[in-house]
């Protein structure tokens, strides 16, 4: 089974082939933050493939601030079978995360009962990160 870093490569191999454009952008952008993740925290497990399949994690829209910090949307179902999203936030400055929390979430967990709505809270807040 591949870890998500490597899918990861591989949606980009793909998508620099020829994939469908806007799908390729978002997946790309989605895998930006995988990647600055580990390079930032090379022991870190909030991406791991088993944490991801536990919270049935999935990570959405993602965007990169001027500063290098990443926002970005999750969904999770919850126990009553419904997906809701949150906004989260990876700071690039290490020193910056509160004692070892790698990534923090912005909005209240599972805020947003739409995918669409989380994007546009993101997007609202890259301006403060």
């Amino acid at each position: 089974m591949l870890t998500i870093n490597e899918r990861c490569d591989i949606v980009a191999q793909n998508c620099t082939a020829g994939d469908v454009p806007s799908r390729c952008r978002a997946s790309v952008r989605g895998c930006g933050v995988v990647k600055d993740y580990y390079t930032l925290y090379p022991g870190g497990h909030w991406f791991d493939d088993n944490t991801m399949r536990f919270f049935d994690c999935r990570i959405g829209a993602s965007l990169k601030t001027e500063r290098g910090n990443w926002l970005f949307v999750t969904s999770e179902k919850g126990p009553n079978g419904n997906r809701r999203y949150s906004v989260r936030l990876m700071l690039a400055d290490s020193h910056n995360v509160s004692a070892g929390k790698h990534v923090d979430t912005l909005s209240e967990f599972q805020g947003y009962a739409t995918r669409s709505a989380a994007i546009a809270a993101m997007q609202r807040e890259s301006a403060s990160y």
